[in-house]
């Protein structure tokens, strides 16, 4: 199976984020079919491709891909604490959640800062059971 072509529509989506100013949409505008071949059935070869192309372009293009892109701070601040979970960064990803300005009760940030959380001490439990 064929992963690079995936990877490849990933990495050029960031490319043109540097070029064109994105605009964040509430709604879905496209359906993704599944089946038995999707490329992405393959979730651990996915995750490290994602994390391959994300480090290729490094974090400092990333942040500034994303705060040039349209949004509130909050959406953009979401949308980097997302991409920190997706490279593992799990402190950073929190630290970046917890100053956002987002209502308490916000299901978005809650979700995630839960997941950081869990993942946080996933880990922590993890390499003290090494001990």
């Amino acid at each position: 199976m064929d992963y690079g072509l995936w990877i490849m529509d990933y990495g050029f989506t960031i490319s043109l984020a540097t070029k064109f100013k994105f605009e964040f949409l509430a709604e879905p505008i496209y359906v993704y079919r599944r089946h038995d071949t999707n490329s992405s059935n393959a979730h651990d070869k996915v995750l490290l491709s994602n994390q391959q192309t994300l480090r290729r372009f490094g974090m400092k293009f990333i942040r500034n891909a994303v705060m040039a892109s349209s949004g509130t701070e909050e959406e953009k601040a979401l949308l980097l604490a997302k991409i920190m979970l997706r490279l593992d960064e799990y402190k950073k990803s929190l630290e970046i959640l917890q100053s956002c300005k987002y209502p308490t009760n916000d299901d978005q940030l809650n979700f995630y800062t839960a997941t950081c959380h869990y993942l946080l001490l996933t880990r922590l439990d993890i390499r003290l059971s090494y001990f």
